[in-house]
Order: C-alpha cells, then sequence, then structure tokens
C-alpha cells in the first residue's frame, strides 16, 4: 500500500529547502498518526498572472473528519521558487468567506516556520494543525503572498473561492474579501489524521470525475458538491466507513494518452496526462489503498482521436503502476455521450469492451450501463443529462456512485 505517516515536526518537499520566518509552537501529539487524504483539487496548469499583496481564500470541502489536519501546496507548475507569507486554516460559515468564530489557525511548515518557500516543481505539505475536521464541513485555508511570479492552479474547483487585497489570511468576519473566484490556486489537498487505521480511495478522471455539468448548470451548481466522488463518499459514511477518505483527482479535460501541452490546451488547465500525473495525483496521496479509474473520452474527442490501441495501452500501464505500489485499481467504463460522430464512438465501445473483459485490474465499475438510456446504449440517459449529452446533472452522478459495490473499493473484511 502506498501510504504516508508523517512527522510533525517535518516539511515534505520533493526538493530544495524552504525559507522560513517566525516560527511557532509545533503540535507534536500527531507524529505517529495515521493521514488519510481528504480533499484533492489536482493541479492543471500555470496561471502566469500570479498574486501581488493579496490574500486567497480557498473554500475546501473535506470528504472525511479527523481532530487535526495539514495543507498541501503546490508550485508543481512553476518556473521559480513560489513564497506563501501567511498560511491559515479555519473552518468556513457556510461555504462563504466568513468563518466560525475562533476556527482560524496559522498554519506552519518545516517545524514551525510561518512563511514557507516552495520550489520550482514541488509539492509541499504543512505540520499537523489541531483543527477538529467534519466530513463536508466547509474549510478555509487563506494564503498571503507580497508576490508570485505565477500560481499554479486547478481549473474547474466547482467552488467559489475568494480574494483581498492585503494580508487578511487571520481574519475571520470576510468582510475584505469582496472578489469572488472559481479556481483553485495553491491548495492541492487537505489531509485528516484518522483515529483509525484508516485509508483513501482516489478517483482519477477527466470533468466526469471533475464534476462538471454544462451551461448554464454549471454555475447553478456551484458549491453543492454534487460531483460522483462527493455522492461516494457520502455513501461510505452513511455505511459507517467514516475512516475511508475520498480524494478527487479529477481534471475537466484531461487524457490519458496526451499533456494538454502537447495540444496547445495547457492554458485551459486541462494538465499532464494521467499518465504522466499519476505517481503524484494517486500514489503520492498520504494513505491510497484504492484508485477509481475513468478516463479516455477526451482521447477519442479531441482532435485527431486517439485510437482505441493506444487508450487500452495507457490504462495497461496505470494499472500495473497501481499494482506494483500495492494499490488496488478499479476501472470504469467510459459513460454514453452523443455528441460525436459515430467512428468516435465505435472507439468508446471498443475501449469499453476491453474493461469489461480484461482481467488484470481488481475490478471493473460499469459507469457506461449505468449512465445509458434506456434501450439506447450510446446515448446518454436524458434522466441524466444536464444539457449536452455529455457531462451528467447531478442525478447523473449520484447513478455513477450508486454503481460503485462499496464492498469492492473498501474490501470484504470492512
Amino acid at each position: 500500500m502506498a501510504a504516508s505517516c508523517g512527522s510533525a515536526l517535518g516539511l515534505l518537499v520533493i526538493a530544495g529547502s524552504p525559507a522560513r520566518a517566525t516560527t511557532l509552537a509545533v503540535d507534536t501529539d500527531y507524529a505517529r498518526a495515521t493521514w488519510i487524504g481528504a480533499y484533492g483539487a489536482s493541479p492543471g496548469f500555470s496561471n502566469p498572472l500570479g498574486v501581488h499583496l493579496s490574500t486567497m481564500r480557498n473554500i475546501v470541502v473535506p470528504h472525511s473528519s479527523g481532530p487535526a489536519a495539514r495543507v498541501r501546496l503546490t508550485n508543481r507548475f512553476g518556473k521559480s521558487p513560489l513564497t506563501i507569507n501567511a498560511t491559515y486554516l479555519g473552518q468556513s460559515s457556510a461555504g462563504g468567506a466568513r468563518l466560525i468564530s475562533g476556527s482560524n489557525h496559522q498554519v506552519t511548515f518545516n517545524g514551525g516556520g510561518t512563511t514557507v518557500t516552495i520550489p520550482a516543481g514541488t509539492d509541499v505539505v504543512s505540520d499537523p494543525v489541531r483543527l477538529p475536521v467534519k466530513a463536508f464541513q466547509p474549510l478555509a485555508v487563506s494564503l498571503f503572498a507580497l508576490t508570485t511570479p505565477a500560481t499554479t492552479e486547478h481549473f474547474d474547483a466547482h467552488q467559489v473561492s475568494w480574494m483581498s487585497v492585503g494580508d487578511w489570511s487571520s481574519n475571520e468576519n470576510g468582510l475584505p474579501f469582496l472578489v469572488p473566484n472559481v479556481l483553485q490556486p495553491f491548495v492541492s489537498g487537505v489531509d485528516v489524521a484518522s483515529t483509525r487505521q484508516g485509508r483513501t480511495i482516489v478517483t482519477l478522471g477527466d470533468s466526469i470525475t471533475d464534476g462538471f455539468h454544462s451551461l448554464p448548470m454549471e454555475l447553478t451548481t456551484l458549491g453543492a458538491n454534487q460531483r460522483y466522488p462527493d455522492f461516494l463518499a457520502r455513501r461510505l459514511l452513511a455505511a459507517g466507513h467514516d475512516d475511508v477518505g475520498v480524494v478527487n483527482a479529477g481534471i475537466s479535460g484531461n487524457q490519458v494518452t496526451r499533456d494538454a501541452s502537447s495540444l496547445g490546451q495547457n492554458v485551459l488547465g486541462y494538465g499532464p496526462s494521467a499518465r504522466h500525473r499519476f505517481d503524484r495525483d494517486v500514489l503520492d496521496v498520504p494513505g491510497v489503498s484504492d484508485v477509481i479509474i475513468m478516463e479516455g473520452t477526451n482521447d477519442l474527442g479531441t482532435d485527431p482521436a486517439q485510437p482505441a490501441t493506444a487508450i487500452i495501452a495507457g490504462l495497461t500501464d496505470l494499472v500495473r503502476r497501481g499494482h506494483a505500489a500495492g494499490v488496488r485499481v478499479h476501472l470504469g467504463t467510459i459513460p454514453p455521450r452523443g455528441d460525436v460522430a459515430p467512428d468516435r464512438i465505435e472507439i468508446l465501445n471498443a475501449v469499453n469492451d476491453w474493461i469489461r473483459r480484461q482481467h488484470i485490474a481488481d475490478s471493473v465499475i460499469d459507469f457506461h450501463r449505468a449512465l445509458a438510456a434506456p434501450g439506447q446504449p450510446d446515448t446518454l440517459d436524458p434522466a441524466y443529462d444536464s444539457g449536452d449529452k455529455l457531462h451528467p446533472n447531478p442525478a447523473g452522478y449520484a447513478a455513477m456512485a450508486a454503481a460503485i459495490p462499496l464492498s469492492t473499493v473498501i474490501g470484504q473484511d470492512r
């Protein structure tokens, strides 16, 4: 199993050493804690505009509860070091910029540093913060930066966050935060300390995992937490599996085989291919035991279409790498879509036929069958269509989560 049991006195970083200013006392009670992933926002692109004398208040919704948390920050696509001058973690009131009084805690790094410099191309993990986290209770990660040359971001957070001018990271009333933001800069994840031997399920995918809806439904569902991983997390909680985290590693527009930059689409945040981001977005997630992979619709839907053989080769590679790391891999069939030509549907069906027949993955989750219109297997059921014949509506995302046998993704012994 690929797992992380972090030290309360350390900053986890792939390369380089962070700068640090003021030092605060660090809670060492969680030095031997079992950490699981509670929230994820896979980085997809670098925003060249950067941040200047501003505070970003990112609203994140965890899928797991715990007595303490860690924040994951990213400079994955940066070309130079990124300095965050202050970071705070608090409980958002109703998912807005206002925080629950007394909940905003300063976040430290490297055993107590209040300023952190993240080397280009890397991610970092904070020291533990003794803040009770409750599943689906929104958190606010507030970050102040004097200046950054660029920011690594998640393109479609499907959540309204906030910006302000000046350092308002410690503010709780939310009044300075007047500018909304639907992107997710800096924050790539939140972990929680598990009171039991918890573990994490990662959902790797594209916009259908990311939770995109067609317009105008996309605008009316911001902050509703109606992605299929959200519904899966609710099912696990209802079944008493509060020690199992669900981390969403979906990136809208993502492909199995091709990076967005190779297609000239990096500005839209489609991210590195699933093959190129698998280690960071799946295997590096704390406590990961299982991954649900559902990708391929953009490989066949984006010109030039990738052949079924290339998509199958990519999925095969991901299964083998997951198994090599001790992670169970569950392959999901590509959902039906009615917005492409018949030759693309042939590719989709060829990939799905292979997924249903293969014996290398630990299980198959038939999302295609769960979403197909009765008597029309190549068409998204109108009852599940958000309006573009491709992306499900909330009922469709709920149907996807319902198609996942819990005994398969948590094990028969749980």
